[in-house]
């Protein structure tokens, strides 16, 4: 793996040169192609993932209903948790929404780069925290808010973590279907795009390249989006 990657990946952040040598001899690159499977749910989990390059989708079925658990891009992570599970289990499954390159770390190397690295493990504590509490909020704005409002917080969310400034406004630079917005917040697609259209039409948001451009990111947070 190319150290010069690494550095840019927060989540190692804090080695030292020789560490990142080390660790990137141990990485296995391997290249996924669109709407190839990476693991199930159930499967034993022995591997920890790194995206270089490309989009995955970390999804549930249940009752025959899909549901996203989080989408992740260039520099993203996943697969840790079934190596902190005594029974390895895979919780998810995860799939590439297109032409995906990753790096691969099997079980005992990423243990031991752990032990080695204690601040690595207060990261991932601090990490794992962050994936629950998000897991939380998602129970909350399913169980009381309406699809509108879980539609307004779900771009807010995107664009703290895709969010770069343009003289146009904040672009989310990430592409999402209505379908895919839908099953991320426990929806159905035709009121999904219903409610993105009425955002256009309310001049709140606009699409460029079929990404969402949030004119003013300020008063839309701070806004109080009703049905």
């Amino acid at each position: 793996m190319d150290a010069q990657f690494m550095l840019n990946v927060p989540f190692f952040a804090g080695l030292n040169e020789k560490e990142y040598e080390l660790l990137g001899s141990l990485f296995i690159e391997k290249n996924i192609k669109k709407g190839g499977h990476i693991f199930l749910e159930g499967d034993v989990g022995t591997e920890f993932y790194l995206i270089k390059q490309g989009r995955v989708k970390i999804y549930r079925i249940t009752n025959g209903k899909e549901s996203i658990l989080s989408l992740l891009n260039n520099g993203d992570y996943f697969g840790e948790m079934a190596m902190l599970d005594p029974n390895n289990s895979r919780s998810a499954a995860a799939v590439a929404l297109e032409n995906t390159t990753l790096f691969i770390l099997k079980e005992n190397e990423w243990k031991s780069l752990l032990m080695r690295n204690p601040q690595l493990l207060i990261k991932l504590l601090s990490l794992t925290m962050e994936k629950l509490r998000r897991a939380n909020d998602k129970i909350q704005h399913l169980t009381f808010f309406d699809v509108r409002t879980r539609v307004y917080k779900l771009i807010v969310q995107l664009a703290k973590d895709y969010g770069i400034h343009t003289e146009d406004g904040l672009l989310i630079n990430y592409k999402l279907t209505h379908q895919q917005m839908a099953d991320l917040i426990g929806a159905v697609r035709e009121t999904v795009s219903k409610i993105m259209a009425e955002l256009q039409q309310e001049e709140w948001i606009t699409l460029q390249n079929k990404k969402i451009l949030i004119k003013d990111m300020a008063n839309f947070e701070e806004g109080i989006i009703e049905d």
